[in-house]
């Protein structure tokens, strides 16, 4: 059975599985990153979908955010980075609200 370009279902499955792997690859190293920062982080892939989570707990309440990571345009320091700040910035919202 041919997909897309003319490529089989086979050859499909396989390169999103290895993109999966690599975006799982990224995230572990994104959350060691963001571990180095203060936070609880963990990387998953549950049915090909990888997510990563990072939480801290600043004054009395626990902040949880969680991203699912699409696709590998940035390094592991650049997406802990990004991770970082939308941190900050959801709590620095909410502390003004």
């Amino acid at each position: 059975m041919e997909g897309r370009g003319g490529l089989s279902r086979e050859v499909m499955v396989m390169s999103e599985d290895k993109l999966a792997d690599k975006l799982l690859e990224l995230a572990g190293l994104a959350a060691e990153e963001l571990e180095r920062k203060g936070y609880v982080s963990v990387a998953r892939m549950r049915d090909g979908v990888v997510t990563l989570e990072w939480w801290k707990v600043v004054g009395a309440r626990q902040y949880h955010m969680r991203r699912v990571i699409k696709e590998a345009s940035m390094t592991a320091d650049e997406l802990a980075d990004s991770c970082d700040a939308e941190f900050h910035a959801s709590i620095s919202a909410y502390g003004s609200s």
